[in-house]
């Protein structure tokens, strides 16, 4: 039993973007604003006991408990609102700012739920934290709006006007709060479970710095939930929870996106997740969709639905000394949040900057352009589907093309005496974003019309058996990649029965690496358990050695990503390599892994090392419209 203020400060978005355009300089005065306000702020609420219990970026959730809670909790927002107002307007070199905040009150039993395994996460949930983002919704910028809840527990001489269910608080007054406690600051070590690996790996190895970057950020709606508290009790609820938090961050993981934080939502709980920062990653639009695909999925037994967009956003650690938080703001971060609203139950809905930039491509349903708040033209978005399997990252060529001349001519003259003399692999080795995937794309723009077959590793796919084999079979029978499993089944006894009739009996095999159906054959039937996967690589080779009778240039990306069982199949057929006119450019960030551990013999390896700093200034002046880039701003 408390009490809860929802607090939701505006104009630090304005702030944000103006404070931008000037780079890391920006970020740092941004850091300092926010600090100092939410360190104020903060301040007024701990004097009076509130525990900020969820930080949104620029909204508080602080709650009060304890004698005479509902009290301290309006005098703690009065003090907050007139502290604000003292700080008057913010000044910066890009122009004048007026914070504004609006807040929201209401008191009662709230449900806490503390959920998830190998990340923690806190959830406020119940009609009574729905109340509170209610209150806070109706409040316009100024005011505080209190639940009649909340009235009925403080003097009637605070109270202003009934409006939408509640009352304004005018005044709250009172002698100052005496804790019976005293604040002691965690360690990492206590609190690691309780934050994403990318925010705990940048506490050990000590960055606090902040930054603007452009970063994916989506929103999860989890609906539902205060109904299912109803009618099956708090218990069934936090299991559930358990199940939804485990479920996103294994998704996040897999695809390396940080599930950044949780927060109350009308009805239900938000899931807030970024891809780009802590830690930058490749293609962080089509890791955002993958995860949000996987997420809605993954049948999680309440009404999902998502939001994505990419665009610059400030991220780094804000609060006060003795509590802070890693956080996005900005203008991107707020659009994702309209985005999730506009979605229906079940869908994924994604900013048309978000879908030009992915690389990885999906099944997409364009929306009528539609208004949200906070922007002035028509918002482009559309409802995101499946991924589209066997089509790699697409956008890659349209990077320019630095450096690299030694590494380049390597891999085209080893195409050349794999096709004419012997088969052969190299393994192109190197850190995400250095250049693996624009280096083997130029090795296929200059491949002489060779056929190509290429290959994109996924995280989600890693445990999920013969997922990549399943492309490359499929693709070497001539059997489409969408076709169902009853048609692929004929359409593979009729490829096996015209090309390869002697592993016909092996159908069924064949069948379970490509997702067919087929009859059962007796020599199957008879095979040993421990020796169906063995004959199943054999006849998987001697299917690719028929169809690929022709030159062939075979590009896997990201190898370290591919499934055990396909690497194994794969391998397999490699095996042979010295006697095809086959070409393998596998791309990689560690050879032990995936498919670079099967290969059963050492490739030949590429290792890419950063460009160096005249290279770096070149490519970002293609990048850039031929913008002066100081070297400062270069990457390392």
């Amino acid at each position: 039993m408390g009490t809860f203020v929802f607090a939701d400060i505006s104009g630090f978005t304005r702030l944000s973007e103006q404070l931008a355009e000037l780079g890391k300089a920006g970020a740092e005065e941004l850091t300092m604003l926010l600090n100092g306000t939410f360190e104020s702020l903060l301040g007024v609420a701990r004097a009076d006991g509130g525990d900020l219990v969820k930080f949104g970026g620029d909204a508080l959730f602080l709650f009060f408990d304890g004698d005479d809670h509902a009290a301290r909790a309006c005098r703690a927002a009065v003090g907050m609102r007139a502290a604000l107002a003292a700080r008057g307007a913010v000044v910066t070199d890009r122009g004048r700012v007026r914070l504004r905040i609006s807040m929201g009150v209401h008191s009662g039993p709230f449900l806490f739920v503390l959920a998830g395994d190998t990340q923690r996460e806190l959830f406020v949930l119940g009609e009574h934290a729905t109340t509170v983002t209610d209150m806070e919704s109706a409040a316009d910028a100024g005011e505080i709006l209190i639940s009649d809840a909340t009235a009925a527990l403080v003097p009637a001489g605070w109270l202003g006007a009934r409006r939408d269910g509640g009352a304004l608080l005018r005044r709250a007054t009172g002698a100052p709060w005496t804790p019976g406690h005293t604040d002691r600051l965690a360690s990492v070590g206590e609190i690691g479970r309780f934050l994403p690996r990318a925010v705990r790996r940048r506490l050990d190895d000590g960055e606090h710095g902040a930054e603007h970057r452009r970063t994916t950020v989506a929103f999860v709606h989890i609906g539902g939930v205060d109904a299912l508290v109803r009618a099956e009790g708090a218990a069934v609820v936090a299991e559930r929870l358990d199940q939804i938090v485990n479920v996103a961050v294994a998704a996040a993981e897999r695809h390396e996106v940080s599930l950044l934080a949780t927060d109350v939502a009308g009805g239900g709980v938000k899931l807030i997740l970024t891809a780009g920062v802590p830690e930058s990653v490749e293609d962080g639009e089509g890791r955002m969709l993958g995860v949000g695909r996987a997420i809605i999925d993954a049948d999680l037994g309440l009404p999902v639905r998502v939001g994505v967009n990419t665009g610059h956003v400030f991220a780094g650690e804000v609060g006060a000394p003795w509590r802070r938080v890693y956080t996005v703001m900005g203008d991107a971060v707020n659009l994702s949040a309209r985005l999730m609203s506009k979605a229906s139950h079940g869908e994924l809905v994604a900013s048309r900057v978000t879908l030009e930039h992915a690389a990885t491509p999906f099944e997409t349903q364009p929306l009528e352009p539609f208004l949200v708040k906070g922007k002035r033209h028509p918002q482009h978005a559309s409802t995101v589907g499946r991924r589209i399997e066997g089509r790699g990252r697409e956008s890659i060529a349209e990077v320019a093309f630095v450096g690299r001349v030694a590494e380049l001519a390597m891999l085209v003259s080893s195409l050349h005496q794999a096709i004419d003399e012997r088969g052969a692999c190299v393994e192109v080795v190197g850190e995400p974003g250095i250049g693996k995937s624009r280096l083997v794309r130029e090795l296929i723009d200059r491949s002489d019309g060779v056929r190509t077959i290429r290959l994109t590793c996924e995280p989600f796919a890693a445990d999920r058996p013969y997922f990549m084999a399943r492309v490359l079979l499929r693709t070497a029978m001539q059997i489409p990649l969408d076709a169902r499993p009853h048609h692929a089944g004929v359409l593979l006894t009729e490829w096996l029965d015209m090309y390869a009739a002697e592993w016909l009996p092996y159908a069924p095999l064949l069948a379970a690496a490509i997702d067919a159906e087929v009859g059962q054959s007796r020599l199957v039937q008879e095979l040993g358990a421990d020796y169906r996967a063995g004959r199943l690589r054999e006849a998987a080779a001697a299917v690719l050695h028929t169809a690929f009778r022709h030159p062939l240039l075979l590009v896997v990306e990201d190898a370290m990503w591919m499934d055990e069982a396909s690497a194994l199949l794969m391998a397999k057929a490699l095996q042979q390599i010295d006697d095809l006119p086959w070409f393998g450019c596998f791309t990689t960030r560690d050879p032990s892994q995936g498919l670079g551990a099967r290969l059963g013999y050492t490739a030949t390896s590429v290792h890419l090392d950063p460009l160096d700093t005249t290279l770096s200034a070149d490519l970002a002046a293609a990048l850039t419209d031929d913008a002066a880039i100081p070297h400062s701003e270069l990457v390392e």
